[in-house]
């Protein structure tokens, strides 16, 4: 089962400009991510515990070529169905060397993704959180809507109780606002890396922010073992 959903949104490379974004959901991937040069990419799930985690749903942003509009697509993988086919289409994207994945806090979401699909990240990735504390730093607000509204939208808000929804069941018991809520978790997430690059840039960062980067994929696979970020204190 597949649904559909619009929403009027700012557009989130310019945000005196709006414009209705089409959603899709169902239980396979729905776009074809060969011409992708990126994706956004998030998660919904129950609990903080990998090990013990259920990865409800999967939200996909992408452009194919240089289209003007994002295409977005949320696969809801929390049911009994056989989703075989699903992982490998999805581990084939995420295993592509010539493709940037874009995340906000990529050691929640890259763990389960490569936990899901078998296999693990090869092309270069983009933390949007990581970014945000190494150019913002006159800033302790780094969280998504924080850095949206500081760089993007100033009048953006997420709903902050849609986060704990009960993402287990279908999305067709869901209501719009949840829709919503998984919608803005990946439609800025590429405006927002174009951002923080170019400050990044202008503040003499962009060296280290690129060596960050290109560590975060090792630093996420500690994750897989039960341990964090914290192994690499004194």
């Amino acid at each position: 089962m597949r649904i559909e959903k619009r929403f009027k949104v700012r557009n989130p490379y310019k945000a005196d400009e709006s414009y209705t974004q089409f959603v899709t959901a169902g239980e396979e991937l729905f776009y074809d991510y060969s011409d992708s040069k990126w994706v956004a990419i998030d998660t919904e799930f129950l609990n903080l515990s990998l090990a013990h985690d259920k990865l409800c749903l999967i939200q996909i942003a992408s452009k194919a070529d240089d289209s003007e509009g994002i295409r977005i697509e949320f696969i809801w993988t929390a049911g009994s169905e056989d989703q075989t086919e699903t992982k490998q289409k999805l581990g084939a994207l995420i295993s592509r060397k010539d493709i940037e994945v874009i995340m906000h806090v990529s050691t929640a979401d890259l763990p389960r993704i490569e936990k899901y699909t078998g296999e693990k990240l090869k092309g270069k990735l983009f933390d949007t959180k990581v970014a945000a504390k190494i150019v913002l730093n006159n800033t302790r607000d780094h969280g998504m809507s924080d850095i949206i509204a500081a760089l993007i939208d100033p009048k953006f808000a997420k709903d902050k109780n849609t986060s704990g929804s009960q993402w287990d069941l279908h999305p067709k018991y869901w209501q719009d606002k949840q829709f919503e809520y998984c919608m803005n978790d990946v439609l800025y997430l590429h405006a927002l890396k174009e951002r923080l690059e170019e400050i990044a840039e202008r503040r003499e960062k962009s060296a280290i922010l690129a060596d960050i980067m290109k560590a975060l994929p090792a630093i996420c696979s500690l994750y897989h073992h039960g341990l964090d970020e914290k192994v690499l204190s004194y």
